[in-house]
Order: C-alpha cells, then sequence, then structure tokens
C-alpha cells in the first residue's frame, strides 16, 4: 500500500499564526476607484441643515466639541444606516494597509509559519527562498528561544513580534529537531511576500493524485496557480478551499480559468442590471476535480468551487459554505476610502450565492460525521403542501436549496418559505403558479437534482488504508474523505 507523504504545510487546516502579517480582510473582492464626486446641488435643503446643525453643536454646546469628530461620526452613521453589513469608512493609513494584503506585497520578517506548541512555536512551514530556508530552519522545528530568551509558554503574538523586526536586521533563533536542541542561528529579517497557494503530488495505490490549497486570492495568486498547473501531472485534482475568505475578484476569476474550459465563468449585476461577463478562454482540464469547502468559504473560493461544479462536475465535500456573493467595490476619497456593496454576482447555472452559499455534494464536518444524500422525491399523485413535513418535505428543501431557491429552514416543515421558494421553482420552470408541490413540480425537480441521489464514486476502501504518516491528517476527516472520494472517481475511470 502506497501511503501519502507530502509536507504537512501543503494541506492542514490549522489557525496558523502568519509572522508579520495583518488580518485579513475577510469577505471582501475589492476594486478600488479614486472618486472626486458628484457634488450635491447647493439647493439640496437637507445638506443645509446638516451644516446648520453642525455649526449650531460646534458653536454652542456646553463642552467643547471637536469638529473633525463630529464629521466622522456623521460618516459611520451613514455607513450604519445602510442594509449592507460590508459598507464602512476606512482612514488612510487602514487603507493603505488593506490594500498592501490585497497586493500581496509581502511583510518584513524570516519566511515562516508556526503553531503553538508547549516549549514555545513548532514551525509550520517554511517559504521556499526565504531567510529561515536559508537559515535551515525546516517544518517541525520547534522555536524554544529567540534572542537568547525562552519562549516556553508564550503566545503565538508574543514570539512573532520577538521575531519580527527592522529590514536587514537579525533575529537568533534556536529550536528543538526530533528532541534535539540545535545550535541557534542568524536569521536575517527581509522583506518576505507571502505564498496564498501551496500545491503537492502524490501517488496512491497506482494512482498519482494532486493537492492544491489556496488560502486567500491576491494579485500573485494566479501566477501561483499556473506554476502549480504546470509542475503538476496527475489523474485527480483536489483543490482545499476551506477558510478562504476570498480577496481580488480578478484574481478568483484568473485562478478559475486555469480549470474550466472555454465558456462562462460568472456575470456581474448592480442594481441598474447585468454589469460584466468572464468567461474563461483556456482549455481547462479533463481529470476528476474535488473542492474541500466549509463555512468560511467565501466569495471568490465560492465563484471558484461554484464555476467548476457548473462547468466541470466537480465535487464539492465538506460542509455548506458562507454564503459571500457580493462585490466591494473601494473608493479612494484621498483622506480615506469608502467600501461599499455594489454588485451582486451569479454562477453560470445562473445560481446566486449570496445569503445561501453552495451545498456540498458530499457533507462531512470537520469530525468526521457524515450525512447521506436526500430521501427520493415522491413522485405519486399525492402532492406536497402545507402542513407536511418529514423526511419527503426536507429532501424537497434541500433540493430547492441547491438550486438556490431556498437559502435557510431546512426544518422538514412544508412552511411559508418552503411554499414560497416551490412558487417561484414554478414561475421559472414554466410550470402552473401554486406552491403545492404537485407530481409535475416534483418530476422536474427531481430531474434538475438527479445527482444528489448518485453519490460519488467511493471504493469500498478504509479511510485507514490512505492515512499517511503525517500524525495530523489523522484528525482532518474532511480531508481524507476527499482523498476518498477524488480516488474512487479517478480509479473508475
Amino acid at each position: 500500500m502506497q501511503r501519502l507523504s507530502f509536507r504537512t504545510a501543503a494541506m492542514v487546516s490549522v489557525v496558523a499564526f502568519l509572522l508579520g502579517m495583518l488580518t485579513w480582510g475577510a469577505f471582501v473582492a475589492p476594486s478600488v476607484q479614486v472618486w472626486a464626486g458628484p457634488s450635491s446641488s447647493e439647493d439640496d435643503e437637507l445638506l443645509d441643515l446638516f451644516n446648520l446643525i453642525l455649526d449650531l453643536i460646534t458653536g454652542r454646546s456646553l463642552e467643547p466639541v471637536d469638529r473633525d469628530e463630529l464629521l466622522h461620526a456623521a460618516i459611520q452613521g451613514m455607513m450604519s444606516s445602510l442594509d449592507d453589513p460590508y459598507a464602512e469608512f476606512i482612514d488612510r493609513e487602514s487603507l493603505d494597509s488593506m490594500m498592501d494584503n490585497y497586493r500581496n506585497r509581502g511583510y518584513t520578517g524570516v519566511g515562516l509559519r508556526m503553531i503553538s506548541a508547549p516549549e514555545g512555536a513548532q514551525v509550520l512551514d517554511v517559504f521556499s527562498g526565504g531567510p529561515a530556508s536559508r537559515a535551515g530552519l525546516r517544518p517541525g522545528d520547534i522555536i524554544v528561544r529567540v534572542d537568547g530568551l525562552d519562549v516556553g509558554g508564550m503566545g503565538l503574538a508574543e514570539i512573532g513580534d520577538l521575531i519580527r523586526g527592522p529590514e536587514g536586521s537579525s533575529v537568533l533563533i534556536a529550536v528543538l529537531r526530533a528532541g534535539r536542541q540545535l545550535e541557534p542561528v542568524v536569521v536575517e529579517r527581509e522583506r518576505v511576500v507571502l505564498p496564498t497557494l501551496s500545491f503537492e503530488e502524490v501517488e496512491l495505490e497506482g494512482v498519482r493524485l494532486g493537492f492544491i490549497s489556496i488560502d486567500r486570492f491576491t494579485e500573485s495568486t494566479p501566477d501561483e496557480m499556473k506554476r502549480a498547473m504546470e509542475q503538476l501531472d496527475v489523474e485527480g485534482l483536489l483543490v482545499d478551499l476551506r477558510g478562504n475568505p476570498g480577496g481580488i475578484l480578478s484574481s478568483a476569476i484568473e485562478v478559475t480559468e486555469h480549470l474550466v474550459p472555454p465558456g462562462p465563468i460568472l456575470k456581474t449585476i448592480t442594481r441598474e442590471g447585468p454589469l460584466a461577463e468572464y468567461e474563461s478562454e483556456t482549455p481547462g482540464i479533463e481529470i476528476p476535480l474535488v473542492f474541500v469547502v466549509d463555512d468560511y468559504t467565501a466569495s471568490g473560493s465560492e465563484i471558484l468551487a461554484g464555476a467548476a461544479r457548473d462547468r466541470l462536475n466537480a465535487t464539492l465535500v465538506g460542509t455548506h459554505t458562507f454564503g459571500k456573493g457580493t462585490v466591494q467595490s473601494l473608493f479612494d476619497l484621498g483622506e480615506g476610502g469608502l467600501r461599499l456593496t455594489t454588485a451582486e454576482f451569479v454562477l453560470p447555472s445562473g445560481t446566486r450565492i449570496a445569503g445561501q452559499g453552495l451545498a456540498p455534494d458530499v457533507f462531512i464536518s470537520r469530525s468526521g460525521a457524515t450525512r447521506g444524500g436526500p430521501e427520493p422525491l415522491p413522485l405519486g399523485e399525492t402532492p406536497l403542501g402545507p402542513g407536511d413535513q418529514g423526511a419527503e418535505v426536507l429532501s424537497l428543501q434541500l433540493r430547492l436549496q441547491a438550486l438556490g431557491y431556498l437559502s435557510d429552514g431546512l426544518n422538514s416543515v412544508y412552511d411559508l418559505p418552503t411554499r414560497r421558494a416551490v412558487a417561484m421553482f414554478q414561475r421559472d420552470h414554466g410550470l402552473r403558479v401554486t406552491g403545492m408541490a404537485d407530481m409535475l413540480t416534483l418530476q422536474t425537480l427531481a430531474e434538475l437534482t438527479d445527482s444528489m441521489d448518485q453519490p460519488p464514486d467511493q471504493p469500498d476502501v478504509s479511510l485507514e488504508d490512505l492515512l499517511p504518516e503525517e500524525e495530523w491528517l489523522l484528525r482532518d476527516r474532511q480531508l481524507l474523505h476527499s482523498i476518498r472520494v477524488l480516488w474512487g472517481q479517478v480509479s473508475s475511470r
């Protein structure tokens, strides 16, 4: 039995501390524009009233009031009044820092990721070609001293602060390797570009499988994806998108192009109608494709997984995705910036992701709990309708959810949201709109969701037979199950 052997950092899904990196702006897909107006008309009575109130407060308030603070509070009040959870005014410093992260300009450090360990911090990944790599540090090393200071019992943030420093300066790091303490090494700090993607190729029972993990989408991600696809020579591909909050929309689309054949990927819609359509112009791939997703898979990563499922019949394994299906634009206002939701994206199948996400084809929680496909729909003469409940209603709800007609309310009860979803489905498919799931409605729904009744090929191989030597993967049941699904699909071709 050929065991998997690949770097722990390649596919592990843990909360890793990224040295020197600012918190990622989750669920954001920005496009930056410099904005100068338009200005309000001179006879805007409400604006005149606002200025009058501002003058009265600053001039007559008993306690002195800072005019700038009032104006910033007014701006924040406008933002909070919007039905837009992503809208915000951003000060200049924060805006510049945010854009540096989107552009992946990197940080000043030594080029490694680490996780907590009793003795200090364990090295999870060492960036190829970076200072830590050149100094000989390896994944699995345990950092025990930094510049002579014992870091046992310290938090990751505190250890990170000790390791970071000015570009060109040095730090002395002592590590344990295989239980033996090595001589401290001098590591020079420099500007490090953060990788957003890792990949690996393994062979299992004579089948070559590829693994790609994408953390986020920045300006560098498409080039990283191109290098990965050029180097991988595999019969099946697994892409791990767990915890990926999205990022730059154009980056996610370019990455999708590496997988999807010529044809539609995405279209964006504003309040005035269609804005843009994006299509792939590449050959794409012709091998089985599996995505690992979870409830933190959002925005650009949902575009990638959703478009690949629509166009390539890719399999999604894991839990329901986040449902971040909107585009935020960043407007550069000089003294700061405005982030505003300006569009919604729609997948090739017409599915809207916003607020509902993507349902996995194979449900499996991180703990390894599985859930089978929905019950078959009752295709007899008796329709489903208000007041009905049970497994058949849940099957109906699951299928409506998979097609984008129902975002929540999977309660096995034929309630008002279910009736509305059925009515919308009937309208869109030329059926008599009654809100009752009659035989013709159920037959049409069954035909459109028949793949839900056909679980992916999974050979009778125990997960234990697929376990690699790395102990961390013993706990990653989602990834193990995804490997099993992919291996089965490749083997059955």
